[in-house]
């Protein structure tokens, strides 16, 4: 079985039981101390979790949000996850070809296509 390593912080009794937060603390009272434990795995997350809350994260993290928003909707205008072709270049032409048909009707405006058949 394998052993995971845990990290264990003792707090002396009086400064916990001074402190106005206790109530809401994660530490758990000991024998000895108040004690804190958490695995590498927990400290890992934490700080990632901690690290996402900074404006420099959110703002490198928009851009991909607004990547995966136009491949989403790349991908429910055009069906390219189901092409009906086989091979790299006939696939590689097809996704090339719905791009740019997205991009036309895009820089068209909504009503384009609707003006053309008046």
């Amino acid at each position: 079985m394998k052993k995971r390593k845990r990290i264990s912080i003792g707090f002396s009794f009086p400064d916990c039981e001074a402190c106005p937060d206790l109530s809401g603390c994660p530490v758990k009272k000991g024998k000895k101390h108040y004690y804190l434990r958490c695995s590498n795995k927990e400290i890992r997350i934490a700080r990632r979790r901690k690290n996402e809350q900074t404006e420099a994260f959110q703002d490198r993290y928009r851009w991909r949000v607004g990547i995966e928003a136009t491949m989403s909707e790349y991908d429910r205008r055009t069906g390219v996850k189901r092409l009906r072709v086989r091979g790299l270049k006939a696939v590689r032409y097809c996704a090339t070809l719905k791009a740019l048909g997205i991009n036309i009707k895009d820089s068209c405006g909504q009503n384009c296509f609707y003006d053309a058949g008046r």
